[in-house]
């Protein structure tokens, strides 16, 4: 998660490619039962918006939906 929060989101919209890739990686610490990295993952997808606008990351979570085999 540091990784993320200090090396990809300060790529601002530069990260629209990556994006897909990003979220399928940090959508199993919602499942999670430790809600400190709940949040933490929310903090992160809330920046994310912040970064590359809120329809890039709402379209990268349903193209990962529709893509994911483990999703469905």
């Amino acid at each position: 998660m540091d990784l993320i929060e200090d090396y990809y989101l300060p790529l601002g919209k530069n990260l629209i490619p990556c994006m897909p890739g990003l979220v399928i990686s940090i959508l199993p610490g919602i499942e999670e039962q430790n809600e400190l990295l709940q949040k933490r993952v929310y903090g992160i997808l809330d920046k994310a918006a912040e970064a590359v606008g809120r329809k890039y990351l709402l379209g990268s979570v349903w193209m990962v939906n529709m893509c994911s085999f483990n999703s469905k």
